[in-house]
């Protein structure tokens, strides 16, 4: 496991090049972007409970600690402000993470296959006449746009699987038994439908 580890590190430290670092700022940033993204669908229970419930002071009792004049504000223009305010906040965020993402790739993109096409003009004149272009154009072409996108599914399953562990832990923290087996049917649920498509 721990040779599989450092032999992927390996391979995106040559990808990345001189860009390696943003490879760890990206993963940051989309640990980030799951706590968000978990924080705003925690959130939507505190709306959908201040829209039914019955007295408008029992949600108000766990945020005793503000020290403010609860009483004067309807629970539900706050808790959908609140709510408003974490979604548009994750979205910024998410908007924030995809524009660094694609300069990343754009980045490697360009370096890459300027090298590529250097080392190709440096040869000499026979291995030019002798060498077939359209493999060379290939290389730099597609190839090369097949190596970003494989970098670029493995940052969208981590960004995937970070949502997944903060959706999880916010249910935990919610209601452990409820929140667990919830997410645990709806992944079994998950799992079987895109077995079958």
């Amino acid at each position: 496991m721990r040779k599989t580890l450092n032999s992927g590190l390996r391979n995106i430290k040559i990808f990345f090049g001189n860009y390696y670092y943003r490879f760890y700022l990206l993963v940051f940033i989309l640990i980030i972007n799951g706590i968000l993204e978990g924080l705003s669908l925690a959130s939507i229970p505190l709306l959908l409970s201040s829209l039914f419930a019955e007295n408008g002071n029992s949600l108000f009792s766990k945020f005793s600690f503000l020290e403010i004049n609860i009483p004067d504000i309807n629970p539900v223009f706050l808790f959908s402000f609140i709510v408003i305010s974490i979604f548009l906040i994750k979205n910024l965020f998410l908007l924030f993470a995809l524009y660094f993402e694609n300069i990343t790739y754009l980045k490697i993109k360009k370096k890459v296959s300027s090298r590529i096409f250097y080392k190709l003009l440096k040869q000499d004149f026979i291995f030019q006449i002798k060498s077939n272009s359209a493999k060379s154009i290939r290389i730099i072409d597609r190839d090369l746009d097949q190596a970003i996108e494989y970098f670029r599914f493995i940052i969208l399953y981590l960004r995937e699987i970070f949502t997944l562990i903060a959706i999880l832990v916010f249910l935990i923290l919610g209601s452990s038994l409820f929140g667990v087996s919830t997410f645990f049917l709806l992944g079994i649920i998950s799992y079987f439908f895109f077995k079958n498509s």
